[in-house]
């Protein structure tokens, strides 16, 4: 899956529930910006094991130490790489102070990276248990950088744009929705 699939993935399913954390007050409108970056990071940082990744090129050095030791979908992609980042993360609260909110958005995102890599014809082959794990029947799973993969992303890019209009932007919703309306008129009548 390309990065950017991944970071409309994870914003389609993040969007609600930090919603829902902003209905009851443990997440504030001005954290929001930082954790949705945190979130969008998170959901790119697995694949710092591929040497030609999007995150690979932000950080040129590391994913070339990796190659030597893990292959692409490997240590980075698996149940352990998930729970060594956990702890990583942890600790950085900790020793730095960061905020949680921030380091579990992106803890999330690395979940998330790895559950739509699920979504694809490759899967994750060692998650856990020596299988491989897929979320999609065969006949919906993608190659990356397909066609297929495309709509996925317009499917995910437009329903993460909705849900952001619905919970956090209600002020453009009433143009957003009168656009869709018209717009299913005029197929309607194409009809």
């Amino acid at each position: 899956m390309t990065y950017k699939t991944h970071i409309a993935f994870a914003g389609m399913i993040a969007l609600y529930p930090l919603y829902e954390m902003q209905t009851h007050h443990l997440l504030s409108s001005s954290e929001l910006p930082s954790v949705l970056g945190a979130l969008a990071l998170g959901a790119v940082a697995p694949d710092i094991d591929h040497t030609r990744s999007y995150i690979s090129n932000k950080v040129p050095i590391l994913p070339y130490i990796l190659s030597f030791y893990t292959k692409h979908r490997g240590f980075t992609h698996s149940a352990l790489g998930a729970l060594v980042i956990a702890l990583l993360l942890y600790l950085l609260h900790i020793f730095t102070h960061l905020k949680a909110l921030p380091l579990s958005a992106f803890w999330f995102g690395y979940l998330l990276h790895i559950a739509g890599d699920a979504l694809t014809l490759s899967g994750i082959k060692n998650f856990c248990c020596n299988k491989s794990l897929y979320l999609f029947p065969k006949f919906l799973r993608f190659k990356t950088g397909s066609p297929k993969e495309l709509f996925f992303f317009t499917l995910f890019s437009t329903i993460a744009g909705y849900e952001y209009l619905l919970f956090f932007d209600q002020a453009h919703l009433p143009n957003l929705q009168h656009l869709l309306h018209k717009t299913l008129n005029t197929i309607n009548s194409l009809l």
